[in-house]
């Protein structure tokens, strides 16, 4: 049409959606984590051992737990190979509870197989962390009000 403008025709519209879709974080619990390694003969059987172990002492105050064999299970949640035995296996121990003190409880227990668990484990990592949740949920358009806030530094 000339310098800088365009002429655009046969455009259609539909009207506004009445909802917005907005992803909404929340507070979700707490997770807890410890890791222990077991290495030489029968390292899977000790970290089976050890998992059996945790599981049973945390149970009372945790609402889900997750028990991993790093290097046998923990990519695929199943071994391929059935008739290997692996020399060294790393047991990680995962489980949601109510409170960072209970969170924090689960990687002190599997500190404690140290000295209360099958012998050779070695290593110990242990981490606690609040988790944020994520739902998705429709807002009412005429609740939202457009603001643009500029901050300069």
């Amino acid at each position: 049409m000339g310098p800088d403008r365009i002429q655009v025709t046969g455009g259609t519209g539909n009207e506004k959606p009445t909802n917005y879709k907005v992803s909404v974080g929340y507070r979700a619990g707490f997770v807890g984590e410890g890791e222990i390694s077991y290495a030489g003969d029968q390292a899977l059987e000790r970290a089976r051992l050890a998992g059996e172990i945790i599981r049973e002492r945390i149970k009372d105050f945790t609402q889900e737990i997750r028990v991993d064999y790093i290097g046998w299970d923990s990519v695929h949640r199943k071994n391929f190979r059935p008739d290997y035995e692996p020399y060294e296996v790393r047991l990680r121990i995962a489980a949601k509870t109510d409170s960072m003190e209970k969170a924090s409880w689960v990687g002190e227990e599997v500190e404690a197989l140290y000295t209360n668990g099958p012998a050779g484990g070695g290593g110990v990592r242990k981490y606690a962390q609040e988790q944020v949740g994520i739902v998705s949920v429709l807002i009412p358009r005429s609740t939202c009000i457009a603001k643009i806030t500029l901050f300069e530094s």
